[in-house]
C-alpha cells in the first residue's frame, strides 16, 4: 500500500484544493487539521487503489508468470572433484 500512497498523495492534495475549496477553507486555517484531512483522504484512496488495482494485477501476473524450476542438486562427481584421495 505504500506505493499507492506514494503515487496518490500528490493527486489527493490537488483534488482537495481544486474540488473542495469552499469546504476546506475553514480547515486550512488550522494547518494540523488540514494536514490530517489530506493524510486521511490519501490513505483511504490509496487503500482503495491497492485493493481494486494492485492486488488483482499482482494475482493476474503471478498466474501468467511461469514458476521457476527447482534447483537440481549438483552431480556427485562435481562435488568430489576438488578433493584428493
Amino acid at each position: 500500500m505504500s506505493y499507492s500512497l506514494y503515487l496518490f498523495h500528490g493527486a489527493a492534495i490537488l483534488t482537495i484544493r481544486m474540488e473542495f475549496t469552499d469546504t476546506v477553507t475553514p480547515i486550512a486555517r488550522h494547518p494540523w487539521a488540514y494536514s490530517a484531512f489530506i493524510v486521511m483522504v490519501s490513505i483511504i484512496f490509496s487503500y482503495a487503489i491497492y485493493l481494486l488495482i494492485e492486488q488483482p494485477v499482482t494475482r493476474w501476473l503471478q498466474m501468467r508468470t511461469p514458476k521457476k524450476a527447482e534447483p537440481r542438486p549438483a552431480p556427485e562427481l562435481l562435488l568430489s572433484a576438488g578433493t584428493s584421495s
